[in-house]
């Protein structure tokens, strides 16, 4: 049973390469990365904040609650 286990940890060794790849291009693209993230952000705010606003004088000015 056990050389079983050892044999399913070395299939795990075959993708190492592309796991070291992986994180390298993540590490040196930070900036790029943590730029995509702040504009998706921005960008979900202002989406939520035009629906509230289209929503709330939809309704006559009130907002129904969902819970």
């Amino acid at each position: 049973m056990r050389i079983v286990l050892v044999f399913r940890l070395f299939k795990r060794f075959r993708y190492f390469n592309s796991i070291k790849v992986f994180i390298n291009v993540l590490s040196r693209r930070r900036f790029e990365l943590v730029t995509l993230g702040v504009f998706l952000g921005f960008l979900a705010l202002i989406g939520n904040a035009a629906i509230y606003l289209f929503e709330k004088t939809a309704n006559g000015g009130q907002v129904k609650k969902s819970v």
